[in-house]
């Protein structure tokens, strides 16, 4: 499946077992080429459980995994069909956290400036359980927009994709150039979630 390597790249070897996937690749490439020295056994088993070690884990965390994990929008695609209209991806450079009282913006930066009439943003269901996800009530501000009166209400999604929450605007006006979204949650438990987003975790299309 496409989201496999960087499911288990950013869920597994990131978040879990400090590390990196192309190290244990490496790790493992470098022992398979290796040859073989009688005078270094001790090197060699130490290579040897260092690749199992990562492999029992790996497997481990595996065992829970469950399928739609893994399914559509598990990664990125080009483009996305959603009730009836076509989105492009955007792609975006950074994001931020900032907490007044009971709401949480979510301020992400787009990596260029662009037009857009309409978006629909992914984000990991296993951020939060689904009963927060009911609860939730979100806004989306265009720029500089984040006013009740300049932001709109967002509808939150938790039954199309089985690994995302699609967040989709009620009515949203055109704008010519958009650089900054900031998404405005009303309900969150736990700000600092959203402080440790990865590339899986947050997806932007909009046409």
């Amino acid at each position: 499946r496409p989201g496999v390597k960087d499911y288990v790249h950013e869920r597994y070897f990131v978040k879990e077992a400090n590390s990196d996937i192309s190290r244990f690749l490496s790790l493992t490439d470098s022992f398979l080429l290796s040859e073989y020295n009688h005078e270094d056994i001790g090197g060699h088993v130490r290579a040897i459980e260092a690749i199992m070690e990562h492999i029992r884990g790996l497997l481990g965390f595996l065992a829970h995994v469950k399928e739609e994990q893994l399914g559509a929008q598990a990664v990125a695609t080009d483009s996305l069909a959603y009730h009836g209209r076509t989105y492009a991806l955007v792609t975006h450079s950074a994001s931020k956290i900032e907490q007044m009282g009971e709401l949480t913006y979510l301020e992400v930066q787009l990596s260029e400036p662009q037009p857009m009439s309409d978006t629909v943003v992914l984000l990991s269901k296993s951020l939060f359980s689904l009963t927060d996800w009911s609860r939730m009530q979100v806004r989306l501000g265009l720029n500089d927009a984040r006013g009740l009166g300049e932001t709109d209400p967002v509808e939150v999604d938790a039954v199309t994709y089985g690994d995302k929450v699609a967040l989709h605007p009620h009515d949203m006006l055109k704008a010519q150039s958009i650089r900054q979204m900031t998404m405005i949650f009303r309900g969150v438990k736990d700000a600092q979630t959203f402080s440790q987003l990865g590339r899986m975790d947050l997806f932007i299309y909009a046409v």
